[in-house]
């Protein structure tokens, strides 16, 4: 079941946070070695109420993106397991029947992509059959559905009665192993085998001091080359909160580093602009006011449904941020974004006095983790010539600022917002 849920945390990332598919370089089959370990189909399945989870996020992003009926009502009615005609208990996919349209995710993470249909105003094809309780639905891909009434022959959405045997089954075309992130491969395995990732040296540290932290783990001694910090000067300080604060605030908070990380964005703010709405309410009552936010416009999901699933999807992030700041009343902010986090980037970012919501994806310390950039410092070697980043972040984890390997998360994303 461990493997199950590490998948399936990988196929939320994959809606929610734009992660790239990157194929490994595996055969299909029903067991593939890798480094000793071994993938077995059932590892690759996911289960009705993950499908919902996933479903949920999908809705999120689409509404984030615009375009479509859903918003924060949209509610799911029911879930239909669908099958492949062959055994009553092999799931393809289920249909997520919501009070408008409906989405269609796999059963199985080995496709191009785990949402195969999706409408937000008709109703699936299976409509259309006379359907009995006991009539189970057969999914052969998009389009591709089939009543069984458990008579050794199905009917077609034309009316024709066919053989099993004749049945279309697209999907299972697409079944492929390559279509699988190593992302999702290496935490199947659980394999730290250098070929399906790479480490940052020192990543997995808690970084309070960059030089000592280049000196230890790069071809040192380093001193100060370059820095960018708008918020520390003339002896300000950065306020800090963490996701421990807060998270028995309430009926209590789970994977909250979102509105963690726009609370520590709104206080920073408020300590350096002056805005009185913000400073004069207590940190507790701010972030529960961006929690509330977040959950009421499915920007955040308050959940850790199988330890696993919950948070703050990035595509959404900037609506998030925009809502949040004008729940205080603070005109004249835009975000933009989602930007590559690379030293170009964030130097023009930083050098233009910005703050930066990083969406940190897999880091070797942090995981999957929103944060607050406002700073960063460049280190050159005395001894090579060569440089290394560090960028200042409010990480949600401490109260007082820590640094972040801009090689450790070089590739990630991040939202600039503009005041």
């Amino acid at each position: 079941m461990k493997k199950v849920l590490s998948i399936v945390l990988s196929v939320v990332m994959l809606l929610s946070m734009s992660v790239p598919a990157f194929a490994a370089d595996i055969i299909e089959s029903e067991t593939v070695v890798i480094g000793g370990d071994s993938i077995e189909r059932e590892d690759l399945f996911i289960s009705a109420e993950l499908a919902q989870e996933i479903t949920t996020l999908f809705i999120s992003d689409m509404i984030a993106i615009g375009e479509v009926s859903w918003d924060a009502s949209t509610d799911i009615v029911e879930v239909i397991a669908m099958y492949d005609g062959t055994d009553e208990n092999n799931i393809t996919a289920y249909t997520i029947e919501l009070d408008e349209g409906y989405v269609v995710i796999s059963a199985y993470v080995d496709v191009p992509n785990v949402v195969l249909e999706w409408s937000d105003k008709a109703e699936p094809l299976y409509k259309e059959f006379d359907l009995a309780e006991t009539d189970q639905i057969v999914y052969g891909g998009s389009l591709y559905y089939y009543k069984d009434s458990g008579n050794g022959t199905l009917e077609t959405l034309t009316g024709f009665t066919i053989e099993q045997s004749e049945v279309i089954n697209v999907l299972e075309t697409k079944y492929d192993l390559a279509n699988v992130p190593t992302a999702i491969v290496s935490a199947l395995v659980n394999d730290n085998d250098a070929s399906l990732m790479t480490t940052t040296p020192g990543s997995s540290s808690v970084i309070t001091d960059p030089i000592s932290h280049a000196d230890q783990w790069y071809n040192g001694p380093y001193s100060c080359n370059d820095y960018q910090n708008h918020w520390e000067e003339n002896g300000s300080t950065v306020e800090c909160h963490s996701t421990s604060e807060y998270r028995n605030l309430g009926n209590g908070f789970k994977n909250h580093c979102g509105p963690t990380a726009i609370t520590n964005m709104l206080v920073m703010y408020g300590n350096r602009f002056g805005v009185t709405e913000i400073n004069n309410e207590d940190d507790d009552d701010i972030f529960l006011t961006v929690a509330n936010i977040g959950t009421s416009h499915l920007y955040y999901i308050n959940s850790d449904a199988l330890g696993i699933i919950g948070g703050t999807a990035n595509a959404s992030a900037d609506n998030y941020i925009l809502d949040a700041f004008e729940a205080y009343d603070v005109s004249g902010i835009t975000v933009e974004g989602r930007f590559n986090i690379n030293y170009t980037n964030i130097e023009i970012s930083l050098r233009n006095d910005r703050l930066l919501y990083l969406l940190l994806d897999d880091h070797d310390l942090y995981g999957n983790h929103h944060v607050i950039c406002y700073a960063y410092t460049r280190l050159v070697s005395s001894t090579d010539g060569s440089y290394v980043t560090y960028l200042k972040v409010a990480d949600g984890w401490a109260s007082t600022p820590r640094y972040i390997d801009i090689a450790s998360v070089n590739g990630d994303k991040y939202w600039e917002i503009n005041y």
